[in-house]
């Protein structure tokens, strides 16, 4: 991907009206604290104190259990949940990676190259911890048994933020080189691809829930996201110099982010981007199971957390309703006679609706067999869903199984299914009901029809339906077909009426 080029969508996302919103400030207990980093993890939320050596813990209860490093002047930044149930940071004091378990238990692993500037860091899906050296120009990777392991980038990148990708990868920032890499995690074979805007300054980076990239820059005052194809849309924030910092994203598919510089936190939806003033340099974010998000305010030595009011998040998914093609349903191949009938709802603001083919329009009927139906749907929260039907498409449906009948008499049905001459007869089980003369829904249960069938010499089926001289009302046939590639729904045909008079 190195000097690919790189599809610019340039989105302009309104400014919105800050949402209500609960905010709980709780100071960090050790004096002169300055809380940068912060993840979820085990028994609550992490962060990292520079100012002492501290790693501490947001208790459930707004208290907080904090633990000391090995060293005093370690200066934890970056902090990440591991894969193992320990907290993995970056320790830029010593030059090295820390590990905390839950229970207060650390140790260290120094990093080989004198001087490396360790900077991002983030759980990969392969049970280590992955982290960004700026200085060295490396990417390494760590494990409790292993310790670290590192590759040399080429040039300068000044590697800064990792995440893991939607596509098992790991991606970072190159705030030096401009640009987003990938490193392959099997191979440790790496790419880049290089973004356009001069000295865009690339920080942080987070993978949002509709599975693209996120990521701040500094250096042009934007949100960007990228796909991992390289589509990129850029995202202007409305505070000139905002100096967006740290980023993560929520479980209702908001992307939350600091501006440090102009002290507030920024929340960017499909309406827009809102932000919410929070006191001195806020740095670090997360956002925990509740979608509440929590900042580090480093000057002002807080964690605070900001629980949106009003009301919950939309977290749930369109609904789907596929009235055609119906349970059952089949069509003449090239008959045009069987069209689509669906539609979606959704709790909020439904955004998408999208079949195969339009509501109305003729479902695709020019090959014979099982064919399936979908329909996508999306709303504006970015939830998703997706439902399907199924029907039979045969060459000619002919027959006197279609037209009104005494009970009693063999029906014969003819379909022309193309059939190879010589193959087996395709037919696997045969079900009846009585059934609604307008709707063909049955009345009662289905049971099985006592049928006869042929393939003739032409590749036709024919189907001889035996019923019974009492039969009034509607009756229907449910054929299954299991055999010559026939895979999907049955095949419902009538309702057929009958009289009760004698054959």
């Amino acid at each position: 991907m190195a000097g690919a080029g790189v599809a610019v969508l340039l989105t302009a996302a309104p400014y919105a009206s800050a949402t209500d919103a609960t905010f709980t400030s709780i100071p960090v207990p050790t004096a002169g604290g300055q809380p940068i980093g912060i993840t979820t993890g085990p028994g609550g939320i992490w962060y990292t104190d520079a100012a002492n050596g501290l790693v501490g813990r947001m208790n459930d209860d707004d208290t907080i259990t904090e633990f000391a490093l090995l060293e005093a002047d370690s200066a934890p930044t970056a902090i990440a949940d591991g894969p193992d149930g320990a907290l993995w940071f970056t320790e830029s004091g010593t030059n090295a990676i820390g590990r905390l378990t839950p229970a207060g238990e650390a140790v260290d692993f120094p990093l080989p190259a004198v001087g490396s500037t360790p900077a991002g860091i983030a759980a990969g899906p392969d049970g280590n911890v992955w982290y960004t050296l700026r200085s060295a120009h490396r990417i390494g990777w760590a494990n409790e048994t292993d310790g670290v392991s590192e590759i040399q980038l080429s040039g300068m990148p000044g590697p800064w933020g990792i995440t893991a990708g939607p596509d098992g990868a790991m991606w970072f920032t190159e705030q030096s080189a401009n640009a987003i890499g990938r490193i392959d995690v099997s191979s440790t074979a790496v790419s880049s691809i290089a973004l356009p805007m001069p000295d865009a300054r690339p920080g942080a980076i987070v993978t949002g829930g509709d599975g693209a990239l996120w990521f701040t820059l500094k250096g042009t005052n934007q949100i960007g996201r990228m796909t991992t194809a390289g589509t990129l849309s850029l995202f202007d924030l409305p505070d000139a110099a905002a100096n967006p910092t740290a980023i993560a994203a929520a479980p209702d598919g908001a992307i939350w982010f600091t501006e440090t510089a102009v002290d507030k936190v920024g929340r960017l939806t499909g309406g827009g981007i809102e932000t919410f003033p929070v006191g001195n340099a806020p740095k670090g974010i997360t956002v925990d199971a509740d979608g509440d998000a929590w900042v580090s305010v480093d000057d002002d030595g807080l964690i605070t957390r900001i629980t949106l009011d009003g009301a919950p998040a939309d977290t749930t998914a369109p609904s789907i309703t596929i009235d055609q093609p119906a349970w059952g349903a089949w069509t003449v191949r090239g008959s045009g006679a069987l069209p689509a009938a669906y539609h979606c709802a959704d709790e909020t603001a439904l955004a998408v609706c999208r079949g195969d083919v339009g509501d109305g329009e003729q479902v695709t009927d020019g090959t014979l067999g099982a064919h399936v139906f979908g329909v996508h749907a999306e709303d504006e929260a970015g939830n998703a869903a997706d439902a399907s039907g199924s029907y039979l498409v045969f060459a000619s449906a002919a027959g006197t199984l279609l037209d009104g009948a005494h009970g009693g008499p063999w029906l014969t049905l003819s379909l022309g299914m193309d059939l190879p001459k010589g193959s087996a007869d395709p037919l696997g089980t045969a079900l009846m009901a009585p059934s609604d003369c307008g709707t063909g829904e049955p009345t009662s249960g289905w049971v099985p029809a006592d049928v006869g069938t042929r393939v003739s010499p032409q590749g036709t089926l024919e189907v001889r339906w035996r019923t019974d001289r009492p039969w009034t009302g509607c009756h229907s046939l449910a054929l299954w077909f299991t055999a010559a590639g026939w895979e999907g729904p049955p095949a419902v045909f009538g309702p057929v009426a009958f009289t009760a008079a004698g054959v």
